[in-house]
């Protein structure tokens, strides 16, 4: 999540919607004044992080927030690390998975972004599924089938995390709450467009670098069966009606 006062907006993070990427094209423009939770360890080992967007790191009343991440990363002390625990764990009073605050929590928690423009990135559910099972699931713990029945039974997993579906974090009463939504499909011509709208330079959309890892696995229709797409048809059937997408 970033929320940028310079510029006044709010980039919701969808998950596995090219959201680090997105956040490390943002991250040039940010000033000290702005929020990013989230990201920040693989921007720090993509590019060099500007010090003086953290100055929170420095506050007296951050001391518990800036403890509480170094006993988390004493084991293995990278700063982007360090820097992105210390944002979750200060912002973890608002919603237990800060990186990925719904939009309803966004305007509660930070009422001074009522007007701000707000935009967000979504999948094809079909292949959203499968990349989210891979990066949740190592070494095939649990089958793909399995992963999508623990997430319809709302199943307390260790696999299974809060929000449960995108749709969540970018709607309201079930509608869609933000001004801009993208599509991962469409990624470059959609985050010009957004560009030209915040008026922020293009020559801070970089090459997506985060990206190359997912290019290493086959076809995500390699994955399913019928159930599967029964499965996950149940999960995702409002992105998938309001977006029309297609297995």
């Amino acid at each position: 999540m970033i929320i940028s006062k310079k510029k006044k907006f709010v980039f919701l993070h969808c998950r596995k919607t090219a959201g680090t990427y997105i956040s490390s094209c943002l991250y040039n423009i940010l000033t000290n004044e702005d929020f990013i939770v989230g990201s920040l360890k693989e921007i720090y080992e993509e590019k060099k992080i500007k010090l003086s967007n953290h100055l929170d790191l420095f506050k007296f009343k951050n001391i518990k927030f800036l403890k509480n991440s170094l006993l988390k990363n004493k084991y293995k002390l990278n700063f982007g690390n360090i820097l992105n625990d210390f944002y979750k764990e200060k912002y973890l009073r608002y919603y237990q998975n800060p990186p990925h605050m719904k939009i309803d929590i966004i305007n509660e928690a930070f009422p001074f972004t009522e007007n701000y423009f707000k935009f967000c990135f979504v999948r094809n559910p079909y292949d959203y599924a499968v990349s989210d099972y891979l990066w949740r699931v190592k070494n095939n713990q649990i089958s793909f089938k399995k992963y999508l029945q623990l997430k319809i039974s709302k199943d307390k997993d260790f696999f299974i995390t809060d929000p449960l579906t995108n749709w969540e974090i970018f709607t309201s009463e079930d509608k869609v709450a933000v001004d801009f939504v993208g599509k991962f499909e469409n990624l470059k011509n959609d985050l010009n467009k957004i560009f030209e709208l915040l008026k922020i330079d293009k020559k801070f959309i970089e090459n997506n670098l985060f990206l190359k890892k997912n290019n290493q696995r086959t076809s995500y229709q390699g994955y399913y069966d019928d159930e599967c797409k029964k499965l996950v048809n149940k999960l995702h059937f409002k992105e998938i009606e309001q977006f029309k997408y297609k297995f």
